[in-house]
């Protein structure tokens, strides 16, 4: 299941210790990392899963992150796309969006 996290709802995992902060998908930036930038950004929306926890591989995954295009400055644009530089997949047109497989 897809779940996006405002940035209390991610601090609130990370106190919890449902997210690993040093974790990462791929390619993408830590969690760690991932929170920061929401911090410095309260408007960036992260993505991700989860993993039950009846399974031995449980875990609360962070793979995408994005601003609805109403709340998009020109410098939040321009952080973004240097953070997300790596992403499988940019969109910086309507909105900000990063995915990384």
């Amino acid at each position: 299941m897809v779940r996006s996290f405002v940035l209390k709802t991610f601090e609130n995992l990370l106190i919890q210790r449902f997210i690993d902060p040093e974790d990462c998908q791929n390619e993408a930036p830590s969690v760690k990392e991932i929170f920061g930038f929401m911090c410095k950004y309260p408007q960036v929306i992260a993505f991700g899963y989860a993993v039950s926890p009846k399974r031995k591989d449980y875990r609360v995954s962070i793979e995408g992150i994005y601003v609805p295009q109403e709340k998009v400055t020109l410098q939040l644009k321009e952080d973004f796309i240097k953070f997300c530089q790596n992403a499988d997949e940019l969109l910086t047109e309507d909105k900000l969006y990063a995915w990384w497989d």
